[in-house]
């Protein structure tokens, strides 16, 4: 192939936006629309947009980033951040001066535009009541920091079927009449 023939096509330039105008453009649609949180289709939709939303995942890592950089809620975080949960469930907990109910949690998180929700801590932690005890035991030095954040193990279910033998009998061992 000779030089003369080849095209020189210049394919992968950062955006020439700077991450300010992007977080200003973000909080212009969730103005405008009155959203708290929106995905990156409904972005791309939007005819003001400064970029496109690959380009500004791209940018600042995840679309929940961005969103939380520019005053938005995620609605989905790609990757749980234990640390992130742990401090925000401490904060809330030093807000209210007491181990925080549902209810105020799940304000705390709206109010800060926390990506993760009430039910994420189940998953994570096992509940509040669990986190709240081993954030006890690391302050008492009976669990270390490190393994706090570690996520819960959850065990696999034991087969609970009953055999048709045992279902067939009643209590007193006799077979039951058909």
């Amino acid at each position: 192939m000779n030089n003369d023939e080849f095209h020189f096509d210049i394919d992968r330039i950062r955006s020439p936006f700077s991450k300010a105008q992007i977080i200003a453009s973000l909080e212009k649609y969730a103005q405008l629309h009155n959203v708290d949180t929106f995905g990156m289709r409904e972005y791309d939709a939007w005819d003001g947009k400064l970029a496109h939303s690959e380009t500004i995942r791209v940018r600042f890592g995840t679309w929940g980033k961005a969103l939380q950089a520019a005053g938005c809620r995620a609605e989905r975080g790609g990757k749980l951040d234990p640390k992130s949960m742990v401090k925000a469930f401490r904060d809330c907990w030093r807000e209210h001066k007491s181990v925080p109910t549902l209810r105020q949690l799940e304000e705390f998180l709206d109010h800060h535009k926390y990506p993760f929700r009430i039910k994420t801590y189940a998953k994570v932690f096992g509940g509040l009541g669990r986190l709240a005890r081993r954030i006890v035991q690391v302050q008492e030095g009976e669990l270390q920091e490190a393994d706090l954040y570690r996520l819960r193990k959850i065990e696999p279910r034991r087969d609970r079927t009953v055999s048709l033998r045992l279902r067939m009998t009643c209590s007193s061992g006799m077979a039951i009449a058909a």
